[in-house]
């Protein structure tokens, strides 16, 4: 369940609990197959994009942040917000190279 998994991300990551983190953050699952993904399922890239921040995966990171920013770029106002955050992470993190320290 797609909840179920965001839950438990979002609590690994809040309890920085890097290594299992990273291990459900890396599951390559992509969620939605439609042209419109769930929230849930937008959610869940962010909280990948943010494992992946916090532990030196910038590539990943760069990528998941990206995915939010393209799934959510014409998002009603609630959601433009999450958006223009992620295009903004995505883009500090361009400038930054690719580090191999896990916390």
């Amino acid at each position: 369940c797609s909840e179920s998994r965001l839950a438990h991300l979002r609590l690994l990551r809040e309890r920085r609990c890097w290594p299992e983190a990273v291990a459900l953050a890396g599951l390559e699952v992509r969620l939605w197959s439609t042209e419109w993904p769930d929230p849930i399922e937008v959610e869940w890239e962010l909280e990948r994009a943010q494992v992946f921040e916090a532990t030196g995966s910038l590539d990943r990171a760069r990528a998941s942040y990206d995915a939010v920013a393209g799934l959510w770029a014409h998002a009603d106002a609630p959601l433009s917000g999450v958006a223009a955050r992620s295009r903004a992470a995505a883009a500090r993190l361009k400038g930054v190279g690719e580090t191999t320290t896990r916390r």
